[in-house]
């Protein structure tokens, strides 16, 4: 099934961060200001401990998010990142770990 909704619909969806400016925003913005004014004890802040955590994208800002949760103790991560088919076989001027072409 295919939505019909634009990305932009999700973006303001509860419990859904939407890239880099969400990471930004909240984890540096809400988690610092919690640790500051309360030592994490107002619970304004946000943590991936027992979640199940889908990163969808890669890069560094995808393995940002990875590593993250990883080290919040999320219960599981599950990355999506789409990507070309490579080739069956590696050219010799093609070594890893370039992506195969």
């Amino acid at each position: 099934m295919v939505s019909t909704l634009p990305w932009t619909s999700f973006r303001c969806v509860e419990n859904i961060l939407y890239d880099y400016r969400c990471l930004t925003r909240y984890l540096i913005k809400l988690n610092t200001k919690s640790l500051l004014d309360s030592e994490l004890q107002d619970n304004g802040y946000i943590n991936a401990k027992g979640k199940d955590v889908v990163v969808i994208g890669g890069g560094d800002t995808g393995n940002d998010c990875i590593g993250t949760s990883m080290r919040h103790g999320a219960k599981s991560v599950v990355n999506f990142e789409l990507l070309p088919k490579p080739p069956a076989s590696r050219g010799r001027d093609n070594p890893w770990p370039q992506w195969p072409r």
